[in-house]
């Protein structure tokens, strides 16, 4: 696989962790530099990882996990999509911003959007493809992405806030559903 190709594999992989970035980035209202780069850092490390997982792993495993990975991410993002979308219904989102930024939530958020880096990674290894690349590639531009989508997320007004974490909810949910759609539709 060519570089060029691992990097177009690894940017699409980070795309889904720099939504979700967003999304937590619009939920939570006290915004530090720290907390942007372990968005990015924890975010970045699961899709390094997975790739690398799914890689070992192989096609034994691939073939006994293709039947619920969708359905697992689909699980997830959903319930990160109506936990903004009730957040945004909330009289008050401008708290204080601790409540939403948790461990749970980042662990929860780059399991769900790591799940297609482990699909890969079992292609790769079917393939007989090599892996490092890709995964260190996915792993930077999904660290770098999702630290710098956090940020963004932080800077819209307050008196939009709660739209916009209501629209990330929808988008979390519909990135789920896509998922789920597309793996569905395909068999």
């Amino acid at each position: 696989m060519s570089v060029v190709t691992s990097l177009l594999l690894a940017s699409g992989l980070a795309v889904d962790s720099c939504v979700v970035a967003l999304a937590q980035g619009i939920a939570t209202t006290e915004h530090r530099m720290r907390r942007a780069l372990v968005v990015g850092v924890v975010f970045g490390a699961f899709q390094g990882l997975m790739p690398l997982l799914g890689w070992f792993a192989g096609e034994p495993i691939a073939r006994a996990f293709a039947s619920l990975d969708h359905w697992v991410a689909f699980a997830v993002l959903g319930a990160l999509g109506a936990k903004s979308i009730r957040d945004g219904l909330r009289s008050d989102v401008s708290g204080d911003g601790t409540a939403s930024f948790s461990a749970r939530w980042l662990i929860a958020g780059a399991f769900a959007t790591s799940i297609d880096a482990l699909a890969a990674g079992f292609a790769l290894s079917i393939a007989h493809e090599p892996i490092a690349t890709t995964a260190i590639a996915a792993a930077v531009i999904t660290g770098v992405g999702s630290s710098v989508s956090f940020v963004a997320g932080s800077r819209f007004a307050v008196s939009h806030r709660r739209v916009a974490q209501f629209v990330a909810g929808l988008v979390l949910i519909g990135i789920g559903a896509h998922i789920l759609y597309t793996h569905l539709s395909a068999h």
